[in-house]
């Protein structure tokens, strides 16, 4: 999303919009349906494991779907802030890599939680990929997730969400 819309800024389509009746917002809300859709596939996609495969669900499916909501809210809103600051598509793209995979290292994506050192897992604890790893970890295996954990990812969705919409520049 981040690359996508700071292309359209730079190519001016974000500017050439605002001339029509449409207004802009309406690409920004196509964006966050076409996020959304993917993130429901996702869903069907553990739901087809589920029923088709025999994976395990999740212990607490209320915590898991709102760990799962929490999770992908707060990576919409960091998206959608690097796209508000970034000027244009390659320090959009860079932007966006980086903090994809920083994300998923501190996360304990690469590395389960429980091999991980002890400053590295309080560290990912306070990360939106870290959080929403160990939510949906407790969730998964039947136990309420932290508060913590589930308060990460409502900052981040909050503060990133309030910074990209007054950073967000359509030129």
């Amino acid at each position: 999303m981040p690359t996508t819309l700071a292309g359209y800024r730079e190519k001016g389509i974000l500017r050439r919009m605002a001339t029509t009746p449409i207004p802009p917002s309406r690409l920004l809300l196509a964006q966050l349906a076409v996020g959304v859709l993917c993130a429901v596939a996702s869903l069907v996609t553990v739901v087809a494991g589920v029923l088709a495969f025999g994976f395990e669900p999740p212990g607490l499916v209320v915590a898991a779907l709102a760990t799962f909501a929490l999770g992908v809210l707060a990576i919409f809103a960091i998206g959608m802030l690097v796209a508000a600051v970034a000027p244009s598509t390659r320090v959009a793209t860079g932007i966006g890599v980086s903090l994809f995979f920083l994300g998923i290292a501190f996360g304990g994506v690469f590395t389960p939680a429980e091999t991980m050192p002890e400053f590295v897992l309080r560290v990912s604890d306070y990360t939106p990929v870290g959080a929403f790893m160990q939510a949906l970890r407790a969730s998964w295996g039947g136990d309420w997730p932290q508060p913590l954990h589930l308060a990460v990812p409502a900052v981040y969705a909050l503060g990133c969400g309030l910074l990209a919409a007054r950073l967000f520049r359509w030129e």
